[in-house]
């Protein structure tokens, strides 16, 4: 099997990491791939790299035809919410490249990195008390963000549906393990403080929140994309990844100090407003649809994922 990747940020390394460690072929494009190749370099990783925009077709066809993998996992993303074109175009129109070449090229299946924002404010509604699931009705989303990735995956189904295309979206909550630029940033910042044997400091409206959060490893994340790829037929082509657990931000804090540094102290600038999440998440996610279809579970549940963030801090 042959893999191309789209998208070399902390999610795109760690599915090269992967599948590298499995023995498979696997190549990758980025409009920059080489703070991935450095990345990779020191994780002791080369592979073939790609110049190529997602948002640009005839750059990214060039790169599927010379390529010619069997499978594209896509990892590349926009969170740059104050430019809501931009992430137009790499998280939709990229995704439709992607899947315009998948069709010429005959890629066997087009893997996508999605989101639980594409639930929009249904998740959070406050008379909502269970778990969100793939059956529950999609609200429209209320950010930027999650309307790319909405329209992305809506996109991706009906290129299932009437251009013959494979294509299955893994819908993350907060990732972390490396590089979060969204809340999964608030344990890494915890952990990289714990490690570095100085107090944490919350300094950003994402590196913290109110109630409880679910959240994914990367490692884990990287992991269930790959299994997408390996799974038989897909019969729901939207899942859900996540570890299954709702965490407040002071339990986290707490399993920081037990797990790497009982002396952590964390402190919050007082100029800070309001965390980013400002509504709740009554349950964690139902993850049950994932564990069908793709035989997928989470290898790391949050204190193994916390150690072993430490260990690779430091020993970088």
């Amino acid at each position: 099997m042959k893999f191309l990747v789209a998208g070399l940020g902390m999610l795109g390394v760690n599915v090269v990491v992967q599948l590298h460690q499995e023995g498979a072929t696997v190549e990758a494009c980025d409009i920059d791939p080489r703070p991935g190749e450095l990345k990779l370099n020191r994780l002791g990783v080369s592979i073939r790299t790609h110049a190529a925009d997602v948002a640009d077709f005839v750059q990214l066809a060039n790169v599927v035809n010379t390529v010619r993998p069997d499978y594209i996992i896509n990892t590349s993303v926009s969170r740059a919410t104050d430019r809501p074109a931009l992430m137009t175009q790499v998280n939709v129109i990229g995704l439709v490249n992607l899947l315009e070449a998948a069709q010429l090229f005959k890629v066997i299946r087009v893997v996508h990195a999605s989101s639980t924002t594409i639930y929009g404010s249904a998740k959070r509604d406050p008379k909502r008390q269970g778990q969100v699931s793939e059956e529950n009705l999609i609200s429209f989303a209320d950010t930027f963000y999650g309307a790319t990735k909405q329209a992305a995956e809506g996109i991706g189904h009906n290129y299932a549906r009437h251009r013959g295309v494979d294509f299955v979206a893994i819908r993350f909550c907060h990732i972390f393990g490396g590089g979060s630029t969204s809340t999964g940033m608030a344990i890494e910042n915890l952990v990289k403080a714990a490690v570095e044997n100085r107090p944490a400091k919350i300094e950003n409206r994402r590196a913290f929140w109110e109630d409880r959060e679910d959240f994914i490893y990367v490692k884990d994340a990287a992991g269930s994309l790959i299994a997408g790829c390996k799974a038989g037929e897909i019969k729901e082509r939207g899942m859900n990844v996540s570890m299954g657990v709702h965490y407040t931000f002071e339990e986290i804090s707490a399993l920081v100090k037990k797990l790497v540094n009982p002396n952590l102290t964390v402190s919050r600038d007082p100029a800070l407003g309001s965390p980013f999440l400002r509504s709740p998440l009554a349950a964690p996610y139902d993850t049950s649809l994932a564990q069908r279809q793709l035989g997928f579970r989470p290898k790391y549940d949050m204190e193994t994922a916390i150690k072993d963030f430490a260990n690779a801090l430091r020993n970088s």
